[in-house]
């Protein structure tokens, strides 16, 4: 929708700077690669300087991808000495296992505090990853969660009204706000409740 009208001139793409939230190590050209998809599905039809798009590197080993994005974002950013970058938005999906961006429950990853950005291996497919942490995904000046589909609909709710659940994305709690959830109806089909106290739905 935001490659269309009445949206795709509404968004000063000429001072906007797309970042990836995770990636999987493989090349662009792999259906798995989630640079590829948005190039194909959105990049491609929008009007962004090509230097303000800044996917993962996914094509060298994954520590060294991890800390050359890390460097690209505090470069890009430039926030004060001493200060996490700052993210206007993040977008955010949810897995069944209640895991987002790259970060998978029972890992060690979940625990840090001093990198922007981690190599870590898990998930479906389960391949080599970078993905941010969350000391950079919390302090994001606004964040959504985008889930759909009834296959959901357990997680959605287990994060959302489970506090002993110690989900992933129970984690993610941003300092300047609360998320936003985006279900479509399946998504949303096992809540018992909205509890406007914790998020906004």
């Amino acid at each position: 929708m935001l490659a269309e009208e009445p949206f795709l001139f509404r968004i000063p793409w000429d001072r906007t700077h797309i970042f990836w939230v995770d990636e999987r190590c493989v090349p662009q050209s792999d259906p798995a690669s989630n640079y590829g998809a948005a190039r194909e599905d959105f990049l491609n039809r929008i009007p962004i300087p090509i230097e303000q798009i800044h996917p993962m590197p996914g094509n060298i080993p994954p520590e060294d991808g991890a800390m050359k994005y890390q460097k690209e974002l505090m470069d890009c950013l430039d926030p004060p000495a001493g200060e996490l970058p700052v993210l206007d938005l993040v977008l955010l999906g949810l897995g069944k296992d209640g895991h987002s961006a790259s970060l998978f429950p029972g890992q060690e990853s979940l625990d840090e505090k001093e990198r922007l950005v981690l190599a870590v291996k898990s998930g479906n497919p389960n391949v080599n990853r970078l993905t941010m942490t969350l000391p950079v995904l919390n302090n994001a000046r606004r964040i959504v969660f985008m889930v759909a589909g009834r296959e959901k609909a357990s997680v959605v709710r287990s994060v959302l009204e489970d506090r002993q659940a110690d989900l992933p994305a129970q984690r993610i709690q941003p300092i300047h706000g609360k998320p936003t959830w985006l279900l479509d109806c399946e998504a949303a089909s096992g809540r018992r409740r909205i509890n406007p106290s914790t998020t906004d739905a």
